[in-house]
């Protein structure tokens, strides 16, 4: 067992994880917080450094990250001022312009193996004295009581570690252990509603002949939808959604036949596709925990609900989750009142968001003649509507909950 009890143990070496390790260093040493961040994974070996997507940060999300200490470099990072929505074949479109909207721009594209680094490197600065970092610890067995939860571990090498902490905050993704292990321990515990979209997203780079000038597109096609986000040196991260079949197959063509078939699926308003990326899959797939809280222990990010891609609302959510966390633990009371006041606080955003990326998804997948033209419809009307248009802008960039 580790010499001293740990207030609190948030589990989770990646993105939302180590946000809200920073979000605590804010409060943690002025208040002798003692906080245990484990991680499955040593930072240089992170599953993220494989990691090919492309982050959309929102304006909310960007501004938090450099109030927590986060530096991202600015020449690796394309703002995104206008975002085209538009339908292959078919009539309507929206053009949503920050400009016009009375923003700079409505976020940045971000590398997601920059951000992992950014992130690790502001954790660098933490003090040790209250934080300790466990790196390459899985959890196996999780016990709550009433005062607190005892954890153990096992280390890459099978040495056994047991934890007792507070408060637990699992923030280790869709396959949450954290989660699991709750719902083994407590049946009315950390179940969830589970959806599988049978598509996967396509998440890769690539260089369109025309510049997208700082533009975003979200392309609906009969494939499926294309959401291409602008990077610097006029490249584009490109999300392409397929049935998960196609997409398995389309990993396996040459980059010549991979590019030419999504050429198609896109079209040529940006003209002719060339110097391809590595390309990565996605599963995309519709999670929620319910409830995502426990008598001491609390879910956030993917590990109390995971969203498709499409919409760019991940990362946002699962940020705005941590930040709100830290908010709530400042108080120092982590009883199941305070959990569940929390979970009850992040409800609506929660719904909102994956109510927006549900959406969106669904009316791409309806390709009848009839689902086209009232798509079409929606399209226009909506790009004739300011104040519709004004709402869609202000949810995107993270403002209004």
């Amino acid at each position: 067992m580790l010499d001293q009890p740990f207030d609190i143990a948030v589990i989770g070496g990646g993105l939302v994880g180590a946000s809200l390790v920073l979000a605590l260093a804010a409060f943690a040493e002025e208040k002798k917080l003692r906080v245990l961040h484990i991680e499955a994974n040593p930072p240089a070996n992170s599953a993220v450094a494989a990691d090919e997507r492309h982050l959309a940060l929102n304006a909310f999300s960007w501004q938090t990250l450099t109030q927590l200490g986060v530096a991202l470099e600015p020449s690796r990072c394309a703002p995104i001022q206008r975002i085209h929505i538009s339908s292959r074949d078919d009539f309507g479109r929206v053009l949503l312009d920050a400009k016009q909207e009375g923003v700079s721009e409505f976020g940045r594209l971000v590398p997601a193996t920059q951000l992992r680094d950014a992130l690790e490197s502001a954790l660098l600065n933490c003090s040790s004295a209250w934080l300790t970092r466990l790196s390459g610890s899985r959890l196996i067995n999780l016990n709550t009581k009433t005062e607190s939860a005892e954890l153990t571990l096992a280390a890459t090498d099978g040495l056994l570690t047991t934890v007792r902490a507070r408060l637990v905050v699992g923030c280790d993704g869709t396959q949450s252990s954290v989660r699991a292990l709750l719902t083994t321990a407590d049946t009315q515990a950390a179940q969830h509603d589970f959806f599988d979209y049978q598509t996967s997203a396509l998440s890769f780079n690539f260089k369109p002949e025309i510049d997208p000038l700082n533009t975003a597109y979200e392309r609906f096609t009969e494939s499926g939808p294309i959401a291409l986000l602008p990077l610097p040196n006029r490249r584009m991260g490109a999300v392409w959604t397929l049935a998960s079949a196609q997409a398995t197959a389309a990993l396996q063509l040459s980059d010549t036949e991979f590019l030419h078939q999504f050429q198609q699926a896109f079209g040529y308003r940006l003209g002719r596709f060339a110097a391809l990326g590595k390309r990565a899959l996605w599963p995309m797939q519709r999670l929620r925990a319910k409830p995502d809280f426990a008598q001491r222990c609390v879910l956030i990010g993917n590990a109390a609900q995971t969203i498709h891609p499409l919409g760019a609302q991940g990362f946002n959510l699962g940020l705005r989750d941590a930040v709100a966390l830290a908010a709530t633990l400042e108080k120092g009371d982590y009883n199941i009142n305070v959990l569940q006041a929390f979970s009850t606080a992040r409800a609506k955003d929660r719904a909102d968001t994956l109510r927006f990326s549900d959406s969106g998804l669904v009316a791409t997948q309806n390709t009848s003649a009839l689902a086209r033209i009232a798509r079409s419809i929606a399209l226009t009307v909506l790009e004739t509507a300011p104040l519709a248009k004004r709402d869609l802008v202000r949810f995107g960039l993270g403002y209004v909950r």
